[in-house]
Order: C-alpha cells, then structure tokens, then sequence
C-alpha cells in the first residue's frame, strides 16, 4: 500500500500494544517475490491483450446467464467489473449498494453455484465468478449449459422467479 501516513495508521497500529483501527490483511503483502509476480502478470495482460479477453469473458457468461434466466421467469441481476461478476437472485430491483444486495437470496446463490460444481464448472458456491484470459468460447459455452440446469434447481427450491 501507498498512501499518507495519516491513512496508514488507520491500518497498522502505531506501536505494540495500540489498537488497530481497521482491520487490513492481504495473502502475499509485502513480499517481493509475490509483487515481482505480479508486475510480471500485469505485463503479461498487457502484451496478451488479457484484459479485453477477460472482459469478453465476463460479458458473455454474465449476458448468457441473463439471458437464461429471463427466458425461465428467474428474477436476477448480475454485477461486478469487467474481471469477475456476481449471479444475485430475487433481488427487490437493481443492486447498486451493500443494502440492496444484502436484499438478494443469498441462498439460492449458494444453491446455483453448488449445482454448478455437480456438473464440473469449479466456482466457489455463492461466491463471484472469475473468469481469466485463458478461458474461451468452448469454456463459456459449458458454463452456459451447466447454468441452465443450475436455473431450473434454484427456481424449484427458491422464491426466485417473478
């Protein structure tokens, strides 16, 4: 981390024994060979064209989920930046804050990511879904098929449809 030291006391405490305003963690903080990686990774993105591969990813999982689940009456709203999305159900209109997501049915998250998992597509169960630049056309298109058997489970044991 960068910052102002005013912010950094926020995060660290100053001195043994001194209370920790705000809890921050991270796995690989502060190790160089785990920065090294990842200047090597961003550079790599970049020479690759990763990034806009990735984001094609997303779109095309996060479109063809929606796309689904309108086409089975399954109330949804699908969230997050070009790199990952996030699958919400029943939620009581658009998510744009933490109250509003907090609102969704976060179970039949859980349940659509477990169905998944049943039929080989490896996401944490009601987690985000990342996609990377390796993945292609074929890998969207399993998901997609998975997806919508995984629809069907969720609107039998949820409240989700419309």
């Amino acid at each position: 981390i960068v910052t102002r030291r005013e912010l950094i006391e926020y995060l660290v405490p100053p001195s043994p024994g001194a209370v920790q305003q705000v809890f921050m963690s991270g796995t690989l903080n502060g190790n160089p060979l785990g920065a090294a990686a990842g200047f090597a990774l961003l550079e790599e993105l970049e020479v690759s064209d990763g990034r806009e591969k990735m984001a094609t990813h997303v779109s095309e999982a996060s479109d063809g989920i929606r796309n689904l689940a309108r086409t089975k009456g399954i109330a949804v709203d699908i969230i997050g930046p070009s790199q990952f999305f996030d699958v919400l159900f029943a939620p009581r209109g658009p998510v744009t804050n933490l109250e509003s997501y907090l609102q969704s049915d976060r179970a039949a998250a859980f349940t659509f990511g477990e169905e998944l998992l049943k039929r080989g597509i490896y996401v944490v169960p009601g987690g985000k879904f990342y996609v990377s630049s390796v993945h292609n056309s074929s890998d969207i298109d399993r998901l997609l098929t998975a997806a919508d058997v995984a629809l069907d489970v969720v609107a039998e044991r949820h409240a989700v449809t419309k």
